[in-house]
């Protein structure tokens, strides 16, 4: 019988706003099993305090170990990064305030995007001087 692959690729850095961390988090996994790949993408590797922000580095030989404790006949192959610095940022939560701004500043980017298209479509062809344009707005914002 062939013995089974497993690849694993890691990325070198990934932020997490969960307390649990998994394999899957860190990388993905790769083989012909997908029973395998989903039972390994589910190994818990540690687990931040809920209170706690912070970051915790793991070694792919960890997370090979913690593999091989599951499966002990699989050979696991590593395409990715030997170490994954994990960080933890406990979500802030949305108040009504932090919203109300979230909100105006998409109006004010909306306000500006459509300024500045109705500018670009005047000023396209040279016959719209730039001077006359804008004596053209300021008399009929300002009704001189």
């Amino acid at each position: 019988m062939q013995q089974q692959t497993l690849y694993i690729k890691a990325d070198q850095s990934i932020a997490s706003e969960t307390t649990k961390v998994r394999i899957k988090d860190i990388g993905s996994v790769y083989s012909h099993d997908p029973d395998i790949v989903h039972n390994v993408e589910e190994i818990t590797l540690f687990s931040f305090h809920k209170e706690m922000d912070g970051r915790q580095v793991i070694s792919i030989l960890k997370v090979i170990e913690l593999i091989q404790k599951l499966y002990p006949d699989i050979h696991v192959v590593n395409l990715g990064y030997p170490e994954v610095v994990v960080f933890h940022k406990k979500p802030a939560p949305i108040t009504k305030k932090t919203r109300m701004v979230q909100y105006g500043k998409i109006y004010f980017v909306c306000i500006i995007s459509f300024f500045g298209a109705a500018f670009t479509i005047r000023t396209y062809n040279n016959d719209v001087g730039v001077n006359d344009l804008f004596s053209y707005l300021y008399s009929l914002f300002m009704g001189y």
